[in-house]
Order: C-alpha cells, then structure tokens, then sequence
C-alpha cells in the first residue's frame, strides 16, 4: 500500500521478443487518471522565486523583484559578464535573460546566487 497522496503503482510485464530467454522484465508506471482536471487555473498564474546568497536567509521575491537584484549585480559586473550574456547590449536584457534562462550565478569563486521558482500556497 503507496502512502497517503502517493499514486498506487502497477507493474505490467513487457512482452519484448528481443530480451533474454528466460528473463523477466517489468516496466512500473504510476495509475494515475487519463484526463487529470484543474481546478482553478488563475490560482496556478502566480509565481515567485526562492533566492539563496551565500551567507544570508532564503528571500522569497516577485519576479519584478528578481530582475531588479539581477540587474543591480550585473550593473556592478560588466567588466565580467558570463559568456552568454556577453551578446545582448543592455543590463536589462542580460536580467532579463539571465532570470528566465538559468537558475544561478557566480558571484565570487565558490559563491552564487540561486534561484528557483516556487508556488506558494494560499
């Protein structure tokens, strides 16, 4: 019996000519329901973003937020950009870039910014 919220688990024998004679090979797929409902999709709209500096407490930040940090750092970092944000011409494209496309960034050897989406719950 799966714990409480977890989806029962069924094992179905594959019937694959080319494996071993003799073998047994099983493929377990979660029993969930073909047509899964949402139930208020307005409540799935909202995001924001868990940031871990080093040394300092998680900071929970709207995405408006996360732009500004990003773009407060970069601001100070032009003379040492990471490759891929070399190519775009302004700080704010390089945020903009930067949050929507990657998830850390190196502030010092061995030290960086993380970030991550979360959906908090209401």
């Amino acid at each position: 019996m799966p714990p409480e919220g977890m989806p029962a688990l069924r094992t179905l024998t594959n019937r694959n000519p080319n494996r071993a004679k003799g073998a047994r090979a099983f493929t377990i797929k979660p029993s969930f329901p073909k047509v899964l409902s949402m139930p208020d999709a307005m409540m799935y709209q909202e995001e924001m973003f868990v940031v871990l500096m080093p040394g300092a407490a998680e900071e929970f930040l709207t995405p408006e937020e996360l732009l500004e940090r990003l773009t407060t750092i970069l601001g100070d970092r032009q003379d040492d950009l990471p490759h891929d944000l070399q190519r775009f011409s302004t700080i704010a494209e390089q945020a903009q870039h930067l949050r929507d496309t990657a998830c850390d960034l190196e502030l010092a050897p061995g030290e960086a910014m993380q970030w991550y989406v979360v959906r908090l719950e209401k």
